[in-house]
């Protein structure tokens, strides 16, 4: 059986990354970089436990820490779902179109794996942005010790947001159904939006604590 994605030793990930080869791709490296983000969030949310300092916000934490976890799983999960997406796709492009039923099965597979193709960082986009949701409060109940790394996580989501959405693109920009494009498309723009403004306003809000 292949080895998983995410059970490769980083060394092992990065030399296949930067190899000639299809996967892993800037969509799966999406997923890591959100699931990294995510597990600085966890690491101030883990200091914040079992500490006096803290025991008003100790249930809303744990919580947070719950939360932080299940995005983990999920992200992980779509380093690998990216990667397993991308091989039938690849294989629509070998198919032939010598006859006219050729060229339509071929473009009926190619526009149903394209879909599925922009589904997954879909839905690294979609996690990516329930995270940085969590964001804002973790500023304001966490531990201020480890502030910085929430404010890494923050750019390492908004990373994951952007690098995700232009795997999304790269996909409906070769479909042809108008209305999954428009769907997804309009999804992708909103959580780009929206969720590259929580971030950053929540790095600006720590980067400018730093130089007070």
């Amino acid at each position: 059986m292949e080895q998983k994605m995410c059970d490769k030793t980083i060394n092992l990930f990065i030399q296949e990354l930067s190899d000639k080869q299809p996967v892993p791709g800037g969509g799966g490296a999406s997923a890591l970089v959100g699931a990294l983000g995510v597990a600085l969030l966890n690491m101030d949310a883990i200091y914040t436990t079992g500490n006096e300092k803290f025991k008003d916000v100790e249930e809303e934490i744990k919580e947070q820490i719950k939360k932080y976890n299940e995005l983990i799983i999920s992200l992980k999960e779509l380093v690998q779902g990216d990667a397993d997406a991308f091989y039938p796709l690849s294989q629509c492009y070998k198919m032939p179109r010598n006859t006219d039923e050729e060229k339509r099965l071929k473009r009926e597979a190619l526009e149903e794996n394209l879909y599925k193709a922009a589904m997954i960082p879909l839905q690294i986009m979609e996690k990516s942005y329930e995270a940085i949701l969590l964001i804002d409060r973790l500023t304001e109940i966490g531990n201020k010790n480890l502030i910085g790394d929430v404010a890494t996580g923050a750019v390492f989501l908004e990373s994951a947001l952007k690098g995700a959405s232009l795997s999304v693109f790269a996909n409906t920009c070769s479909m042809k159904n108008e209305d999954n494009i428009k769907m997804i498309n309009e999804k992708s723009m909103k959580l780009l939006k929206e969720g590259t403004e929580l971030a950053n306003k929540a790095f600006e809000k720590i980067f400018n604590g730093f130089l007070k």
